[in-house]
């Protein structure tokens, strides 16, 4: 589990999720990889899979913070609103 940010810890918190951490992208002529992160909710954590994504994918921690923090009144006004089924996907519209 990675957090970051207070405000990115209280909506993983508040919709019992995680920052995740994958591959998102390789470079097959330098054998590189690209880490980015997501919050979302692990599969099997013994074999790393992943769930669900609530977020896209950011190629850095920081930039998912500033995700988080320029929409997280969106997911505030929902859980104020006493409704505790956030669909998945639900957080990817925030930027639409």
């Amino acid at each position: 589990m990675t957090k970051a940010h207070p405000i990115t810890n209280a909506v993983c918190d508040a919709l019992d999720l995680t920052v995740m951490t994958d591959i998102i992208d390789r470079d097959e002529e330098t054998f590189t990889n690209k880490v980015g992160y997501a919050i979302g909710a692990p599969g099997e954590r013994g074999a790393g899979l992943i769930q669900f994504t609530v977020t896209p994918w950011f190629p850095t921690m920081d930039e998912l913070k500033e995700y988080v923090i320029a929409h997280h009144q969106k997911v505030i006004g929902l859980l104020a609103s006493g409704s505790d089924d956030i669909p998945s996907g639900y957080l990817e519209e925030w930027g639409s």
